[in-house]
């Protein structure tokens, strides 16, 4: 619970503050290039939501892997995502 409460600050801190101030800070961490991260930034979106989008999402990834032998049962979803503790941090990230 500490660590997904610790990760909703921290997305709900990307969210807020201005590519530039983020941009920088994640270059001089990464020890990256301003201009690239500021571009790669601008395509990523900063939520923990679990969306029905995200479940079929995962859910075609497991399918894929089992057929191609990489993961040998099928994934228990409901133990693996967490639901019950993103509903605790804060309810609406559970769409």
């Amino acid at each position: 619970m500490a660590f997904l409460k610790a990760l909703h600050e921290a997305v709900q801190w990307l969210n807020r503050v201005p590519l530039e101030e983020k941009a920088a800070l994640v270059t001089e961490y990464a020890k990256s290039d301003l201009k690239t991260t500021t571009r790669l930034m601008t395509l990523l979106n900063y939520s923990m939501a679990e969306t029905a989008e995200y479940r079929s999402g995962m859910k075609e990834m497991e399918e894929f892997m089992l057929k191609a032998g990489l993961i040998r049962k099928p994934i228990e979803w409901e133990k693996v995502l967490g639901t019950q503790y993103l509903r605790q941090v804060e309810p609406s990230l559970v769409r």
